[in-house]
């Protein structure tokens, strides 16, 4: 189905198909809320060359700077309740940090 609805981000695809799912199991009355989202500042492997520091970063300021701009999706006009990031500080430093 082509609905000529165009996305600034992945984020707001995603919550426009949760949105979607909530409005055919009739409950688009109900806020919506991102329980969980980031990006890996580190791989399994070497291959994963996406999941790195700068991405996370570049990741996380544009997410933030979306929810701020008061933008909407195009199903959620209201936008999102709220939104969690999930393991905002990486593990690994965290563990080195608090071992200092």
């Amino acid at each position: 189905m082509i609905t000529n609805v165009r996305y600034r981000n992945l984020f707001d695809m995603m919550v426009d198909a949760v949105v979607s799912a909530m409005v055919v199991a009739n409950y688009e009355n109900i806020p919506a809320v991102v329980g969980e989202t980031g990006w890996p500042s580190s791989g399994a492997n070497a291959s994963e060359v996406e999941a790195n520091p700068a991405y996370t970063e570049m990741y996380l300021k544009n997410l933030v700077e979306d929810l701020r701009s008061g933008t909407s999706t195009p199903l959620r006009k209201e936008g999102v309740a709220e939104v969690y990031i999930y393991e905002l500080f990486d593990k690994e430093v965290k563990q080195r940090n608090d071992q200092n």
